[in-house]
């Protein structure tokens, strides 16, 4: 597969897409048109800093010596990504370029080879092909860009600052609310349909059974079992003990597959959705599976407006189903402000290899679309059903992107569904979700809601 090589050079807008976000890390008193010589209306006495533009496809196999890291489009070989002779200022890669590549999606721009639900596939992907889905490479390549940025303004009496517009380190809790009524008879009948072999089963065939019997009898009426979906107060208990707080998208049901197995206006859930908004929790749309359009989003925003008026206009998409070609302007068009869908369903890491929020590109029209996505790092369904990860591994694995997304202050990203919380199917679960807590706070982070991060970036874009 080639990766939809990209072989030739960028254009204007899709230079100045990579500037918009290097600005949320480097500001200075001229633009970086007027310092950087990539841009295609540069003069040939241009006397910046000089990078080397690439017209040919994406390199696997070329990387920085020094690093180890993929240079993605190389150009001049040597053991600095940059150099300065004299009064020139050298860039030899085209970062700008391995940039636009990785933050836009560019990958998976109409890419016809997608799952069952129309998912790009992580293992169609770049950073699956270099191992390198735990890197936020993008977040590298701005780094060394800044520090060319530095020498450059410090020989020439430029004035910078470095900055960051979430100001430190950010853990972003969030909760998908798919499944409610765990002992209701559909949830029995599945059940029994999976232990039977009639219906798909992830789980160990032991604790099915176990929990097939269990929820029988309790809709039966013959044993009394707490609902291990209705899990609010555990999660809710667990993330106020360290100072969190968290965003909860609640999913519609339409009468489709895949629906929630609740109706957003009963009243349970709207007094559990207006209790976590009194606590400062967010309340946002989970959206519907076969909900890509305009239409049909803004229809189920404002149906869960309607039952619970302090909802925001934020977003994630059920399946986590987004494709690059149309979800991003869909969204923006159905008013949502914020989405929180951009991540590998199959693996954690960084999809876009960046870890702070960013704004999409739309490749078809060629302009940034005015939509904050925050990309997902971590989802519990990963590690514990589609990778069947130990707890220990979970840590390790935690460890590691917490590390990176720390090294450059961005935002780490956690979805964990309250359906999670079954003790029959994980063991020990609700104990790991308060020592995962525990780890969090070792690492000193701020914990925003969604808002609180689009705020932000919102002031970054506009001071």
């Amino acid at each position: 597969m080639d990766l939809n090589r990209l072989n030739r050079e960028l254009n204007e807008k899709e230079i100045d897409y990579v500037y918009y976000h290097l600005a949320h890390h480097i500001k200075t008193d001229l633009s970086f048109n007027y310092i950087i010589g990539y841009h295609t209306t540069q003069q040939e006495d241009f006397k910046g800093i000089e990078i080397y533009k690439s017209n040919k496809g994406i390199d696997l196999k070329s990387t920085d010596v020094n690093s180890g890291l993929p240079l993605l489009f190389p150009g001049t070989e040597g053991e600095n990504i940059f150099e300065i002779k004299g009064n020139k200022f050298i860039v030899k890669h085209d970062l700008i370029k391995a940039s636009f590549y990785l933050l836009s999606g560019y990958q998976e721009y109409k890419c016809k080879d997608t799952d069952i639900y129309g998912r790009f596939k992580w293992k169609n992907s770049v950073q699956h092909k270099l191992n390198m889905t735990n890197k936020p490479l993008v977040n590298y390549y701005f780094e060394w860009l800044c520090d060319i940025i530095i020498l450059y303004c410090k020989a020439n009496n430029i004035n910078y600052t470095k900055c960051n517009p979430l100001e430190r380190a950010t853990l972003h809790l969030t909760h998908d609310i798919d499944l409610l009524r765990y002992n209701s008879f559909d949830k029995v009948r599945y059940r029994w349909a999976q232990m039977l072999g009639l219906r798909r089963c992830d789980t160990d065939k032991k604790r099915l059974r176990t929990a097939a019997i269990n929820s029988l009898l309790n809709y039966l009426k013959i044993k009394k079992q707490d609902n291990p979906y209705w899990s609010f107060g555990k999660i809710v208990n667990t993330e106020r003990y360290y100072g969190y707080k968290s965003t909860w998208f609640f999913l519609p049901n339409n009468g489709e597959v895949f629906d929630a197995d609740y109706a957003i206006e009963d009243q349970d859930v709207v007094d559990i959705a207006n209790k976590l908004i009194a606590i400062n929790n967010e309340i946002g749309l989970h959206i519907s599976l076969n909900a890509k359009k305009r239409i049909r989003i803004s229809k189920e925003l404002k149906r869960l407006k309607k039952s619970i008026k302090s909802c925001s206009k934020i977003s994630r998409a059920h399946f986590l189903k987004y494709n690059i070609d149309y979800s991003p302007r869909e969204f923006a068009a159905a008013q949502i402000e914020t989405d929180c869908t951009y991540g590998f369903s199959e693996c954690e890491g960084y999809r876009n290899s960046y870890c702070f929020p960013f704004l999409p590109f739309d490749h078809k029209n060629q302009r940034i679309v005015h939509l904050v996505e925050i990309p997902l790092i971590m989802m519990d369904t990963t590690l514990l059903v589609h990778k069947k990860l130990s707890y220990e591994k979970i840590f390790e694995i935690t460890e590691q992107l917490l590390e990176e997304t720390r090294r450059f202050g961005g935002v780490f990203s956690l979805l964990w569904h309250n359906s999670t919380f079954d003790e029959t199917y994980n063991p020990g679960i609700l104990k790991f979700y308060e020592e995962l807590h525990h780890f969090f706070s070792q690492y000193n982070l701020q914990c925003l809601t969604t808002s609180d991060i689009t705020n932000k970036i919102h002031a970054s874009i506009y001071e």
